[in-house]
């Protein structure tokens, strides 16, 4: 049978442990001496992070371009408003609204853009495309 180690362990009050030379063996086997295999195992199991994509940002600049205001402009001119149904006329315009907002920004939800919108409403560069 194997030799046998007898350690004590300082702060466990002078209890003994006992080791056998083939509990030492097999530990080494695993994990290498000290330890040193386990780190290049974990090492070589981790992922590498992937690059997010960069979020599309609510900006004046988005809202000034072709896509921006001047299109939604060219949808409410060409669309036909009810004047005798106002429910219907404003269902219609948020409709509208909506569909534009997937077309510049399909990403985004529609409540988050509207937030986004209004307040850059009273930046000078988006009162000049309205």
């Amino acid at each position: 049978m194997g030799k046998v180690r007898k350690e004590k362990k300082e702060e466990g009050g002078g209890k003994e442990s006992v080791k056998t030379e083939k509990d030492t063996n097999l530990f080494d086997e695993l994990f290498g001496k000290d330890g040193k295999d386990l780190d290049a195992a974990a090492s070589s199991t981790t992922k590498a992070k992937k690059e997010r994509r960069p979020r599309p940002k609510v900006n004046y600049d988005l809202l000034a371009s072709a896509d921006g205001l001047p299109l939604l402009y060219k949808k409410v001119q060409s669309s036909k408003i009810n004047p005798d149904d106002p429910y219907e006329s404003i269902m219609k315009m948020r409709r509208l609204v909506e569909e534009w907002q997937l077309h510049l920004i399909p990403a985004f939800n529609f409540d988050d853009f509207l937030d986004k919108t209004e307040g850059l409403s009273g930046n000078r560069h988006v009162k000049v495309q309205m």
